[in-house]
């Protein structure tokens, strides 16, 4: 789901242990022993983890509607 609003997407990721920021850009990780040996894997805390970053396009972030969802129905 588009998210154009700086201050929704900031919601969105202080309200999921799994979003954090770089920069501009959301990231997502997952922890996973498997993560160590694959691309996507970094070592986050001393946990290997699968990162995936949405990045700030001219048009806002690309979230996956499980995060913009759980975040609006917390506003019910």
């Amino acid at each position: 789901m588009l998210v154009t609003s700086y201050e929704y997407a900031h919601q969105i990721v202080d309200s999921n242990k799994n979003l954090s920021w770089d920069g501009w850009n959301i990231l997502e990780a997952k922890e996973s022993l498997g993560a160590e040996y694959k691309p996507d894997g970094k070592l986050i805390n001393g946990k290997w983890h699968y990162v995936k970053s949405f990045n700030l396009t001219e048009n806002g972030w690309e979230v996956p509607t499980k995060y913009v969802r759980s975040r609006m129905d917390s506003k019910s």
